[in-house]
């Protein structure tokens, strides 16, 4: 217990060190200590879903907040036990050679029944988990240290990078997005979201390089760190969370096309092109490439997550209308699914408290 306190308190203080000392972990045009006071919150915060997900909620072997941590001690321990094993499953390196099954059957979450991503998200998760034990010698807080870290710099990254097209005025409108229950809860604990915070701030940060002053460039005051954080950023999204990123990917490359015109009617044309032009290629590419049949992987998604949420009983699950796989039922279900993504659900909807 006392170790795990002087752990908490150490990283506490140097993090907090890190957001008063150096300015990429600060939010423009705000005092130091207003970033410091906003990750402090979310630590807090952070605390309060361990709290929610230990003593109320207690499935801890199904709920995000514990299964990823779970799973990491799992795979933390095999580097005890065979270092090399370790750096294999890590790494991808031949870890799926049958002997490595006696390490995967003890983490629950380690195989999903279904997945349509290109990557297993919970892999991802569970060995950043195992990775930062090296540095929290498996004290829970630490990592809600880490992730509530983590995600601030994804978010000091994003906003810093919009902000910086904007007027300095308008840079208040990011504390109340900040402090937007959902954002501030689902990017405070211990899961994905904290993570993908991380790589949507390096993606647009690469994106809308910026120079000391503030303001658009035409090219990146350094190219390569431009690239570079657009690259780590799509790489942490893909294996995060690749439909956030198959939704980036267009508007990016909207954004790319005859960057320097500022004409507002050229800019709706060239963003409705790339889009129309991708929803296209999407709704077809089974054509163009056999085996892959975008519009079948949405269907199964959508299925899935039902299933998923039906067989756990989840408290926050809506009924929705099942889409097949077809462009006319995918092309119906869209305003329902803006909808649903930004209204629901709605205050009387609430009904687990």
């Amino acid at each position: 217990m006392i170790k795990e306190t002087l752990l908490t308190v150490f990283y506490f203080l140097l993090f907090n060190y890190l957001i008063f000392r150096f300015r990429v972990f600060q939010f423009r045009n705000f005092k130091p200590f207003v970033t410091a006071l906003l990750f402090n919150l979310k630590f807090v915060v952070g605390i309060f879903i361990w709290c929610i997900y230990t003593f109320y909620y207690k499935d801890v072997q199904n709920n995000d907040v514990h299964k990823f941590y779970s799973d990491a001690l799992v795979l933390r321990d095999v580097a005890g036990e065979s270092p090399k094993d370790f750096v294999q499953i890590i790494t991808g390196i031949g870890s799926h050679d049958e002997r490595f099954e006696k390490y995967y059957s003890g983490m629950k979450n380690w195989k999903r029944n279904f997945d349509e991503a290109p990557f297993n998200e919970n892999q991802t998760i569970i060995k950043l988990n195992a990775l930062l034990m090296f540095l929290s010698l498996k004290t829970y807080f630490v990592h809600i240290l880490f992730m509530c870290f983590v995600s601030l710099l994804g978010w000091a990254l994003l906003t810093n990078a919009v902000m910086g097209l904007a007027d300095p005025r308008n840079s208040i409108l990011v504390i109340p997005i900040m402090l937007l229950p959902s954002v501030l809860f689902w990017t405070s604990g211990v899961m994905k979201e904290p993570v993908l915070v991380l790589g949507i701030g390096l993606f647009i940060s690469g994106l809308l390089p910026q120079t000391p002053e503030g303001g658009l460039k035409s090219m990146p005051l350094s190219p390569l760190r431009g690239f570079g954080g657009l690259a780590l950023g799509f790489l942490i999204l893909l294996f995060t969370r690749f439909f956030v990123l198959a939704c980036l990917v267009p508007a990016a490359f909207a954004f790319l096309c005859f960057r320097k015109k500022t004409s507002t009617t050229l800019i709706l044309i060239k963003y409705a092109a790339v889009n129309i032009l991708l929803l296209v290629i999407a709704l077809n590419i089974s054509s163009i490439v056999p085996g892959i049949d975008l519009q079948q992987m949405l269907a199964n998604k959508q299925s899935n997550s039902i299933k998923e949420a039906t067989y756990f009983n989840a408290g926050s699950r809506i009924q929705i209308v099942p889409i097949e796989a077809n462009a006319v039922s995918i092309i119906k279900a869209i305003p329902s699914g803006i909808r649903n993504t930004i209204l629901r659900p709605y205050p009387w909807e609430g009904r687990n408290i």
